[in-house]
């Protein structure tokens, strides 16, 4: 009977200790009381029931309940705000070792094969930079070159004044290089990709600067960037160059 009493008694004790107030209360009290509640499991056998009750009655006479019960909750109170000290403190020695003492360690002992995560961050930022300021600066050399194409183009009709001759060179010239671009992209899968790259750019839709399309297009002058997606690095925006839009003129009238 008392195996069964305890049992029953401990796990009461275990239901109540997923409250901390309470579970802590109950040891408390069990502390402060011990000689009550080993009193109450380890009568003799000749205790009748008066007795017992007289032995817990002449325990709360030496004892008041409701004072004794006060230092109990006030010592539970303590002890739970000990703990959680305890725990914080705990946490800040293991945060502390872990952010300071351990990249510490890390420095003295190995630079080249530890580095801290926030170093590596901070690099990592500054290499996607580049590479974006890589990217931007070489679109804008293409454009460049491009443009600086055009002015020679121009200096040279301006200083060899041959009107027709210069205009049936650039014709021709023209006319090569659209027959260049075409024979590209004479089956139907690569002139269904030519037609959504001129109506992407025609919509003013952006595009990825890599695309096999786009860099054709680009190489042979006939588009060029206008501006590159400030979150998409990779995607950009393009616009057609006047042989671009003879070219598309060209394009649309053969595949109507």
């Amino acid at each position: 009977m008392v195996k069964d009493t305890l049992n029953s008694m401990l796990d009461n004790i275990k239901e109540r200790t997923t409250n901390p107030f309470l579970g802590t209360l109950l040891v408390v009290w069990i502390i402060r009381n011990w000689t009550l509640v080993y009193g109450l499991f380890n009568f003799d056998k000749g205790f009748t029931l008066d007795k017992k009750l007289k032995y817990i009655a002449d325990h709360y006479q030496s004892q008041a309940f409701v004072p004794n019960l006060l230092i109990v909750v006030a010592i539970t109170f303590l002890v739970l705000v000990s703990t959680y000290c305890m725990l914080t403190l705990g946490r800040l020695i293991t945060d502390t070792y872990d952010k300071f003492v351990i990249p510490y360690l890390a420095k003295i002992t190995d630079k080249s094969s530890i580095v801290l995560k926030t170093e590596y961050k901070a690099l990592e930022e500054v290499v996607k930079q580049l590479e974006i300021r890589l990217e931007e600066e070489r679109l804008a050399k293409v454009s460049a070159q491009s443009e600086r194409d055009k002015s020679d183009e121009k200096l040279f009709k301006y200083l060899n004044p041959s009107p027709e001759l210069q205009t049936n060179g650039v014709t021709d010239e023209l006319d090569s290089t659209f027959k260049r671009i075409e024979k590209r992209f004479q089956d139907e899968e690569s002139r269904d990709n030519l037609n959504s790259t001129l109506s992407a750019i025609q919509t003013k839709r952006s595009l990825p600067k890599g695309g096999a399309t786009v860099s054709l297009l680009a190489r042979e002058g006939l588009i060029q960037v206008t501006t590159i997606e400030i979150n998409n690095p990779g995607m950009a925006f393009f616009e057609f160059t006047d042989e671009g839009r003879k070219f598309l003129r060209r394009w649309n009238s053969i595949n109507s």
